[in-house]
């Protein structure tokens, strides 16, 4: 449907349109994009509710909201569609800034986003199988110091980026994940950040995963378990179509490097169909 709009609507058109659809991103205190379990939102109490802009509304993009502590930070697309972060400390009032990003008609292009141990907002969106697009602050918890970082590690890897997710492992590190290339033949890559340096590396020596041209992974997760290990689920995807899933695989690890089966055996990183534990080897 989206081609079908895009392709009624000029350039003008559209911008127009962006500026006349548009619904309230609502704020709910305190759990309103919480991903726990159904039981345990039935003791949860919405204290307030508070409408803090208007976004896009052409088609389905989430925003994204990171607490921590008392520092409160929403990414999402406002009715412009120009990727916008918003920021409070408590119950403060919200500062705003937008970066030089515009959402296109793509629901893939989410906004991610982490603080590192020293209070630097960390920004990543817009992409489906794009050049990177990150922003990263120059003064610790101000959204409005946000810059673009034209390259993190490689910049071959990072013209076709896809799905990246900031993660924190054990020791409060930050990280970044997403896919290289396109679905059904991609690669899954792992970068660390060095605080000290500012500056990004490699976690693995390789790929984390390998579709070795003939296939991309499909993920849940990392996830970290009640047992203080890292849990992966995925399945194997042949095609950009989604009837060519198949092997739902697992692995684990303590630190985000090395991985085991569920049996604790080593796994040999990349990641391949081979080098995996396929839970169930159901066909596309």
């Amino acid at each position: 449907m989206s081609a079908l709009i895009q392709g009624l609507y000029s350039p003008v058109q559209s911008r127009l349109m962006a500026k006349l659809v548009f619904i309230s991103l609502i704020f709910i205190l305190p759990t309103l994009f919480s991903m726990e379990a159904k039981s345990e939102a039935k003791n949860q109490q919405i204290l307030s509710t508070e409408a803090i802009d208007h976004v896009w509304s052409g088609h389905r993009i989430k925003p994204y909201l990171l607490t921590r502590g008392k520092q409160q930070f929403v990414a999402y697309y406002d009715s412009n569609r120009q990727m916008t972060v918003a920021h409070r400390e408590g119950a403060g009032k919200w500062r705003y800034y937008k970066v030089d990003s515009w959402l296109g008609w793509d629901s893939h292009n989410y906004v991610t986003m982490e603080l590192d141990a020293t209070g630097h907002l960390h920004v990543m969106g817009n992409m489906h199988a794009d050049a990177i697009e990150y922003f990263r602050t120059t003064e610790p918890l101000k959204v409005r110091s946000l810059k673009r970082v034209s390259v993190m590690v490689d910049t071959r890897l990072e013209q076709r980026m896809t799905y990246p997710i900031f993660m924190l492992n054990n020791k409060g590190e930050l990280l970044v994940k997403y896919r290289d290339g396109g679905s059904g033949n991609g690669n899954e890559i792992y970068n660390i950040y060095d605080t000290k340096s500012q500056s990004w590396s490699r976690l693995h020596a390789n790929q984390f995963l390998d579709g070795q041209g003939l296939m991309s992974g499909y993920f849940e997760g990392p996830t970290k378990g009640p047992d203080g290990n890292f849990h992966l689920i995925w399945v194997w995807r042949n095609t950009p179509n989604a009837a060519t899933n198949h092997s739902l695989s697992y692995a684990s690890s303590p630190d985000l490097v090395d991985w085991v089966d569920s049996s604790g055996k080593p796994i040999t990183l990349p990641l391949t169909l081979e080098h995996t534990e396929v839970v169930d080897p159901v066909p596309p």
